[in-house]
């Protein structure tokens, strides 16, 4: 099980089939810039990063 999952690009979008809403402060998009993250679980933390 997964607890935190968070993905980090300077190359455009991201796309994902997750059943989770990336909103607020855990979402910040500028220029090509694009960071979301998100709590899914009680598992342990997941970083993706793409720069």
């Amino acid at each position: 099980m997964v607890g935190e999952l968070s993905a980090e690009t300077s190359y455009g979008q991201k796309y994902s089939n997750l059943d989770a809403r990336f909103t607020g402060k855990n979402l910040q998009e500028k220029d090509f810039y694009t960071f979301v993250s998100v709590k899914l679980g009680a598992g342990p933390r997941y970083d993706l990063e793409s720069i």
